[in-house]
């Protein structure tokens, strides 16, 4: 069994104060598999994120997607372009928690971009 931990602030500033709040989420995994790679993402059509065969075979239970581009967003498919679960804005990071288990598609705005991910899957049938 492994432990996946997640730890977030977000801040709030403006001319008359700032709001901020803060968690930390840890929770089991019951996956034994995980990839963590970079990959280069283009933008004319969707694209499987590539978590190679053992977490495709069992399912993404938690993905974490960093987008290293200075200028051009990254869309996160449920499917294979259809279906937009999420926006990465430029040089920002996301966390996505695939209902049932999918492996998700992802594509790049008008060039393609390089992009970080860790994925962590569900066990193996």
């Amino acid at each position: 069994m492994a432990t996946v931990k997640i730890s977030s602030t977000l801040t709030y500033s403006n001319a008359t104060g700032s709001k901020s709040l803060g968690g930390v989420v840890t929770r089991a995994a019951s996956g034994d598999h995980f990839a963590q790679e970079t990959q280069e993402v283009g933008f004319a059509a969707a694209e499987l994120l590539d978590v190679g065969t053992d977490v495709t075979a069992a399912g993404c239970e938690i993905v974490l997607i960093r987008n290293l581009d200075a200028n051009n967003f990254l869309t996160v498919y449920k499917d294979n372009g259809t279906t937009s679960i999420g926006v990465i804005p430029a040089g920002e990071t996301q966390i996505f928690t695939p209902e049932g288990a999918y492996v998700p598609y992802v594509k790049a705005d008008t060039a393609a971009v390089d992009i970080e991910f860790l994925a962590v899957s569900t066990p193996a049938a």
